[in-house]
């Protein structure tokens, strides 16, 4: 049987923080599920890849080996998907751009709370235990835009640049 990417990226992490319990919590799963894990790729590759006791965790000389070929593999499979993923972008030139405007749900019911909210998003909110009161004399708000790092798409840098112009001319 072959080792899954998923299972690379969970070696990688353990190799990286030598302890089972922080790599876990870098990678948001139980202790419990990422040491299954790893002993599942262990059982794939039938070798040991870390010298395990209470008190620390060790590469061994077949781990040493796989974290660099691992490190490699991943960065490159990354940098592929990113290449397809340019290539569908491109070739579609579509561009989903969403902004956030809601107050969130664990404001209204978890009691008080004041919120800044546009000025058309405040009927939306309109309930009872809910006061809209109109604020004058603010700044103009902020635009921010994010996206992700290294993220190369065309339509990205041309939205991105976009916007920038929008805002040094207004």
């Amino acid at each position: 049987m072959d080792a899954h990417l998923r299972d690379l990226r969970y070696f990688l992490a353990v190799a990286d923080e030598l302890n089972f319990t922080r790599a876990a919590e870098r990678l948001h799963l139980s202790q419990p599920a990422l040491s299954k894990q790893v002993r599942g790729l262990e059982a794939t590759l039938r070798v040991q890849l870390f010298r395990r006791d209470r008190r620390q965790v060790e590469l061994t000389a077949a781990g040493a080996a796989l974290q660099g070929l691992a490190r490699d593999l991943l960065r490159d499979w990354d940098e592929g998907v990113a290449v397809v993923a340019d290539a569908a972008a491109a070739e579609a030139r579509v561009l989903r751009v969403g902004t956030l405007t809601s107050i969130g749900r664990d404001l209204y019911p978890a009691g008080a709370a004041i919120k800044l909210l546009s000025e058309g998003n405040a009927a939306i909110y309109a309930r009872p235990g809910i006061v809209c009161i109109p604020v004058s004399g603010l700044e103009p708000a902020r635009l921010a835009i994010a996206w992700r790092r290294g993220d190369r798409r065309q339509a990205v840098r041309d939205f991105v640049r976009a916007c920038r112009d929008a805002a040094a001319e207004g």
